[in-house]
């Protein structure tokens, strides 16, 4: 963003807001704890300032004043998400172009489609993937282990009015669902309530759901064939 070359220059300019109490970070000193990256986070100095710029809105600087307590779970799972958009990036060529918003963008209106602020589904991430002759869209949910089933249930349920709805673009097909489990037993357990809510409801509406681990998507790339399609027929 700051179209820095030199990483340490970064690592100085953070230094230096540290320095003035605009940010803070959250860092492990241990020796496990050393492997992993400082998170940083706007301190309330950092976020008076922030309020004052134009396009910042009362949902962003409400976000961010929790930022300081974040937990182990809730941070892992934001650098998750932060690697698939920078892996997004490195598959842009000539031909083929990779966009993504995060929830904060999209929220905001600062990027994304403004449909996702109407409705009441919320991908950690949307992306979009367009080439010369098609454009495929994906809500990307990466689904905590600390989950609930029925939250689990209710937010496919969310999708699946969406899906029904006439939120999405006419002239694009549908985005697809891509969900990711941090386990095979999490993976297994999705696996059962999508069977249970496709048995459920017929008949079951033009909405591709797969599902992946982040072990498999950490591994190799998110367009890879990794994603296993759940149909009714394959995971009953």
């Amino acid at each position: 963003m700051l179209r820095h070359n030199d990483k340490s220059n970064t690592i100085n300019w953070l230094g230096d807001l540290r320095s003035k109490q605009y940010v803070d970070w959250i860092y492990d000193t241990s020796k496990d704890g050393r492997t992993k990256p400082a998170v940083y986070f706007l301190t309330t100095t950092g976020i008076r300032t922030l309020r004052h710029e134009p396009g910042t809105t009362r949902y962003i600087t409400h976000r961010l004043y929790g930022s300081a307590k974040r937990t182990p779970a809730f941070i892992a799972r934001h650098l998750f998400i932060a690697d698939i958009a920078i892996k997004l990036q490195g598959l842009n060529t000539a031909t083929s172009s990779f966009t993504y918003a995060t929830r904060s963008a999209y929220l905001s209106g600062a990027n994304g489609p403004t449909v996702m602020s109407e409705s009441a589904i919320r991908p950690d991430l949307l992306v979009r993937h367009e080439s010369v002759v098609n454009v495929y869209s994906y809500f990307l949910e990466y689904v905590p282990t600390t989950l609930p089933t029925y939250r689990l249930r209710t937010k496919l349920l969310e999708y699946l009015e969406f899906s029904g709805s006439h939120y999405w673009y006419p002239d694009n097909p549908l985005p697809q669902l891509l969900l990711i489990a941090q386990t095979r037993s999490q993976a297994t357990a999705i696996r059962t309530v999508v069977h249970r809510i496709q048995t459920q409801m017929q008949p079951w509406p033009e909405f591709t759901i797969k599902l992946a681990r982040a072990d498999q998507i950490a591994e190799s790339s998110l367009f890879d064939p990794i994603w296993q399609v759940l149909t009714k027929d394959n995971i009953g």
